[in-house]
């Protein structure tokens, strides 16, 4: 009898430390009002596990979070592995990034969902009910579109930072598609385009639903901060500083900050290797856009460009030019990588002769 009492107990604890572990983050997926207003997801749950990976070591208990999210032609591992992964690493995180299908050259309204799935799943372990997100490209816009139309997932992110999104899309996707623009000088003639392009060009079907439904701006995060850094010297992001600033939050519902590399007191003196003018990839491993990063990511509210001359970060990062941890040349085979999917994608069946139709959710 003893023995089964104690049995009983020892049963009834393990029980007990399972639902403390579990149980917060695991009711919030499960039940949460929030969750029952997201559109359903379309793609199984095999496959949307599969996109997500933390190649440094699952999060343990107490581990800080954060999510990376690649842009267009690009996968996690290309855009982060001798980027922000080690760097954040190094610096007490624990990096995790999810890759988009077809290197987000798809219809991003699937895309979305392996982000998503992502929040959720690393929300819920026992080490975070909130994670940090970094997204860099049509990245941004995911993560924009998911915090507007995924309404649960919004208490889960503590911090959105943005380098070089395009949430008013790019005047290059009209060039390289080869459709009409507006683009002085330039011959365009119609064609076809790969899906995720077409929704990137200014006035997009699905730019225009984002925006209408508040996404383009920065009141999702009633909970959290928002950080957009971009540079206007974009190569590829244009125009600059339009297309990568977020409307302010609505008064007292959030906080948020957008940042140019070439802001006045971010200024590297030449001839230091921080005085290389940034671009649209080279963003990726400067050591200016990285101290703003650790900035936000280390106090309460968005990147403070005072706080980090304060704490001497950018004498510092100009001296540098590449943030430490990351590779030189990192954020050049970033864009080697893109050029050459796009490059081979160019005139291929997956081109589609019109952008893709809104999914209803979008268009109410």
């Amino acid at each position: 009898m003893v023995r089964y009492i104690i049995r009983l107990v020892y049963v009834l604890i393990v029980l007990l430390a399972a639902t403390a572990l579990a149980s917060p983050a695991q009711r919030h997926f499960e039940l949460s009002d929030e969750r029952q207003k997201d559109p359903p997801l379309t793609i199984p749950e095999e496959e949307l596990s599969s996109a997500l990976t933390c190649p440094y070591g699952d999060p343990q208990l107490n581990s800080t979070i954060v999510l990376l999210v690649h842009g267009t032609g690009s996968t996690g591992n290309e855009t982060w592995a001798a980027t922000y992964g080690p760097a954040l690493l190094s610096d007490g995180f624990v990096p995790c990034w999810v890759t988009m299908p077809n290197r987000s050259l798809a219809d991003a309204q699937i895309s979305v969902e392996y982000l998503v799935h992502a929040i959720h799943t690393l929300s819920r372990l026992p080490s975070s009910h909130q994670i940090s997100v970094i997204a860099h490209s049509q990245g941004c816009l995911h993560l924009q579109w998911v915090l507007t139309f995924f309404p649960s997932t919004q208490p889960l992110v503590s911090d959105a930072i943005y380098l070089a999104g395009d949430f008013h899309g790019t005047a290059s996707g009209a060039v390289y598609c080869e459709v009409p623009h507006t683009l002085p000088d330039t011959p365009h003639v119609q064609k076809g385009c790969l899906p995720s392009l077409w929704q990137q060009m200014p006035e997009s079907k699905f730019l225009s639903a984002l925006e209408a439904h508040g996404g383009t701006g920065a009141g999702q995060l009633t909970d959290g901060s928002v950080t957009s850094i971009y540079t206007l010297t974009d190569d590829i992001i244009n125009p600059e500083p339009q297309t990568s600033k977020l409307s302010p939050c609505p008064k007292d519902t959030c906080t948020c900050a957008n940042i140019p590399i070439q802001h006045p007191l971010l200024l590297c003196p030449p001839p230091t290797p921080g005085a290389t003018p940034t671009d649209h990839f080279n963003i990726l491993t400067s050591a200016i856009t990285y101290a703003l990063v650790l900035d936000a990511l280390t106090n309460e509210g968005p990147a403070d460009v005072k706080r980090i001359i304060k704490e001497g970060k950018v004498a510092e990062a100009c001296v540098r030019g590449v943030a430490e941890g990351m590779k030189n040349g990192a954020g050049e085979w970033v864009r080697g990588a893109m050029m050459g999917v796009l490059s081979v994608a160019k005139g291929g069946k997956e081109e589609i002769g019109k952008e893709p139709e809104l999914r209803e959710y979008a268009r109410t």
